[in-house]
């Protein structure tokens, strides 16, 4: 029988969430932390020793830390989880700024701990699925993708009208990586250009005012690939009701999942051979996750992407093995979305994605700490 992990979860307002699903994925809850009061209280239940402060829960003995914090806060807590040798699990963005990117690539190749990239929507079942066609060559090779991420805009006032939530602090273009991620998981490529559009969400001089200045909450990215592939990548609240969906075209064919009725649910269409000739076949259905028995509840349902996620994670400390959403996967896609944001302020020019993983980039990029100033609401 494998040992648990031992880990410490990092921020309790999605993390509570992410805590119960990390035993159930054979983890071990031994601390928590977080600044507000009821939510430390909240998670009693889990019998972890509850922190206030990050240093001394970072010295909590423990085999690794889960950060959901803040959105812009997530590099400076895994350098120092990976420069005392814990293994991180982080939500995105990796990174605030280039820099960052370049500072914790550079602490996760130093230590002994293992960094992965929290990015949930490539463990979604059907985006698992996609991937198994594509690498098993149903389409080919990608030629033009695209990929959005759209939630209601209900509750989005509330936060960004908040100074202390992350929302009001984050431009247009950075929370990309719901969007992104799916398609460099499924293909293995990485962006190498973007140039970024923030879309108004209203009509009026002060929502075009605002999306010119980088600060609306719709943003449209127009990515290369390194294969030369276009991409192009929708995310933010708009009036769609929450949504994924991707879909690849590549040089024999083309995958998706369903834009109504049952988003889970699979198109892919293909050049089959028959006999000596070709023909165009399709199929629709809904992939069900080898994971996961016949007899289990619905495998798609709330919860699963971070069950499969936390599981491969575990998996990835028990056995020091690098996992696929590595250190340079979550920072090359979070700092896409920083490149698209220089790109929307000057007019939405392409601007390049640097390759961190070259050291000799990397240096280049160091001291690349530039965030924009965002106006007032």
């Amino acid at each position: 029988m494998e040992s648990a992990v031992r880990v410490g979860v990092l921020g309790l307002r999605r993390g509570a969430a992410l805590a119960r699903l990390a035993q159930q994925a054979g983890m071990q809850v031994v601390a928590v932390c977080e600044r507000d009061d009821r939510r430390r209280q909240a998670v009693a239940a889990l019998g972890a020793v509850a922190y206030r402060d990050v240093e001394p829960f970072l010295d909590h003995p423990m085999d690794a830390v889960i950060l959901v914090n803040d959105f812009d806060q997530h590099a400076p807590a895994a350098i120092q989880a990976l420069d005392r040798g814990l293994s991180v699990l982080s939500e995105t963005a990796a990174c605030r700024t280039v820099a960052e990117g370049v500072a914790l690539i550079e602490a996760a190749e130093r230590s002994a701990g293992i960094y992965m990239f929290a990015e949930n929507y490539p463990s979604m079942p059907f985006v698992r699925e996609l991937r198994r066609r594509y690498q098993a060559g149903d389409i080919g090779e990608v030629r033009y993708a695209e990929a959005e991420y759209l939630d209601e805009p209900t509750d989005l006032m509330s936060m960004v009208n908040d100074r202390s939530h992350w929302r009001a602090r984050t431009p247009a273009t950075y929370y990309c990586t719901h969007s992104l991620a799916p398609v460099a998981a499924i293909t293995r490529t990485r962006p190498v250009q973007v140039s970024g559009f923030v879309a108004p969400t209203a009509g009026d001089p002060e929502a075009l005012e605002r999306a010119r200045l980088g600060r609306e909450w719709a943003a449209l990215l127009v990515v290369r690939l390194d294969n030369g592939a276009v991409f192009k990548s929708l995310h933010g609240f708009l009036e769609a009701g929450q949504q994924a969906w991707v879909r690849l075209h590549g040089d024999r064919g083309l995958m998706e999942n369903l834009r109504q009725a049952d988003t889970r649910t699979l198109r892919v269409v293909w050049d089959a051979r028959d006999g000596q000739d070709w023909r165009r076949a399709e199929e629709v259905y809904l992939p069900w996750p080898p994971e996961f028995p016949a007899t289990d509840a619905d495998p798609m349902g709330d919860g699963v992407a971070e069950t499969l996620m936390l599981r491969d994670f575990a998996d990835a400390v028990r056995h020091r093995t690098p996992p696929e959403q590595d250190v340079h996967f979550g920072v090359e896609l979070s700092i896409t979305g920083v490149q698209a944001m220089r790109s929307s302020l000057a007019g939405s020019p392409p601007v390049e994605v640097p390759d961190l993983r070259d050291p000799v980039v990397r240096r280049s990029f160091a001291a690349d700490d530039w965030f924009p100033e965002l106006p007032e609401l």
